[in-house]
């Protein structure tokens, strides 16, 4: 929660908030990626969130921590 948010006026209060529950297909998202022609995307049905920071570090060209619990969605020659 960020406090004070400015949407809900002056002096609002937040009297709960929900959680995400990756199971529940309600709590899914849509992704759209437009890539160049020689950038090949692994296809899925359900992407974990937890892909899309290596896959955005990938698209820019920028090293993958050993840390990031995720794996990009660009196909490689060793993932092919």
């Amino acid at each position: 929660v960020i406090l004070p948010n400015y949407f809900q006026g002056k002096g609002a209060t937040i009297k709960g908030m929900h959680g995400y529950e990756p199971h529940y297909p309600d709590n899914q998202g849509l992704l759209i990626m437009l890539t160049d022609k020689s950038v090949e995307i692994e296809k899925r049905e359900v992407v974990p969130l937890i892909d899309l920071f290596p896959t955005m570090l990938d698209l820019l060209r920028l090293p993958i921590p050993p840390t990031s619990q995720g794996r990009s969605l660009i196909k490689t020659s060793e993932s092919s």
